[in-house]
């Protein structure tokens, strides 16, 4: 996504780079926030951290702040420390502009360490000067040119529990994925997206384990997801047992699941489909029409208030259509939004 750097933000928030922009309505901040926001703006980021780092002590829930954090350990190099914050904003601010923002700072911290290992293997020999001219173009997501699966696809590694990903579910991830739409799936790794595939989401996301996800039932967390869309789709090999929280279980729904969040993903960098009048329009209408009992029950989830049924609506109508979604009621859901599923094979061309 690219923007004019002097463009003004009703929400308060503009990504352009490795820097954001706040407008002057997007908070009432203390003079140590206002101070910090002047030293980011002239580039002094090593004297913007300690300032930034009191004000979030004190003001725990600001999720510009943490933004702010995060990019200025980008800039001054700390990538670790950068994408902790990230994933922190991600995880708990989802949906957010925010969020948002620092999904795509991690694809582009994910990246810039993918061209940082591919470089040191390069000088310690391990490749040809014909490789580093092959691989000088493909990395953070914004060059053209074909998909690339194997850059598309990262993991991360598991612990005693659970253990590494194994070769096979790699495997399986990797055929739903070249199953997809080439030209959707080109697209979005260019805008920077990845998706990671992870033995447990705890692996991925720590702090997303003790977590309510949103619109799912009070009794669940983080530890009970096998996939979500936070900037990058993540996938799981393994979740904790929906009846037994002590019991881990395989991910056996896996291409529903990587379609619906492939759909989010294909939301948020076409432009967030979602979000136009054009959609809005269109889902408000054919949800309507729907029955009461169906829309309090099989299909709730996706008649959620807000952006929130609309956006997971979106999600599993394109994974519906490009193979099955997660959902077992994809029938239900093609049948009740027939203009709105034909409104997004226009917009995202399948």
């Amino acid at each position: 996504m690219t923007m004019n750097i002097s463009m003004k933000s009703k929400a308060g928030l503009i990504v352009f780079g490795a820097f954001l922009l706040v407008s002057q309505e997007a908070f009432s901040a203390s003079d140590a926030f206002q101070n910090a926001v002047s030293l980011y703006g002239k580039q002094d980021y090593r004297a913007c951290v300690p300032l930034l780092e009191n004000y979030i002590r004190a003001h725990p829930t600001n999720k510009v702040a943490y933004c702010y954090l995060a990019n200025s350990y980008f800039a001054l190099g700390n990538y670790d420390q950068a994408k902790k914050l990230a994933e922190y904003v991600a995880v708990n601010f989802t949906m957010t502009p925010e969020s948002a923002a620092c999904g795509e700072l991690i694809a582009r911290i994910q990246a810039k360490l993918e061209k940082s290992q591919k470089a040191t293997k390069i000088l310690s020999g391990s490749q040809s000067e014909t490789a580093l001219r092959h691989s000088s173009g493909k990395h953070g997501g914004s060059t053209g040119g074909p998909f690339n699966i194997d850059t598309f696809i990262y993991t991360v590694r598991g612990n005693v529990d659970t253990g590494e990903v194994s070769p096979e579910f790699l495997q399986k991830v990797k055929a739903v994925v070249s199953s997809m739409p080439q030209n959707v799936m080109a697209r979005l790794q260019h805008s920077g997206c990845k998706v990671c595939v992870t033995p447990r989401m705890a692996d991925k996301l720590p702090g997303f384990s003790h977590q309510r996800p949103r619109g799912w039932d009070e009794d669940k967390s983080g530890k009970h997801v096998d996939g979500l869309f936070n900037g990058e789709v993540i996938i799981c090999e393994n979740s904790i047992s929906y009846k037994n929280d002590f019991e881990y279980v395989k991910n056996e729904r896996y291409a529903g699941v990587l379609r619906h969040e492939m759909g989010h993903a294909v939301d948020w960098y076409y432009g967030r489909l979602s979000r136009t009048e054009e959609l809005k329009h269109s889902y408000l209408l054919e949800l309507a029409r729907v029955d009461i009992d169906a829309r309090e029950r099989e299909i709730a989830y996706y008649a959620q208030k807000s952006d929130a049924g609309r956006s997971e609506c979106f999600a599993e109508l394109f994974g519906a259509m490009i193979g099955g979604g997660c959902s077992k009621y994809d029938s239900m859901l093609m049948a009740s939004f027939p203009s709105t599923a034909k409104l997004i094979r226009e917009k995202v061309g399948i």
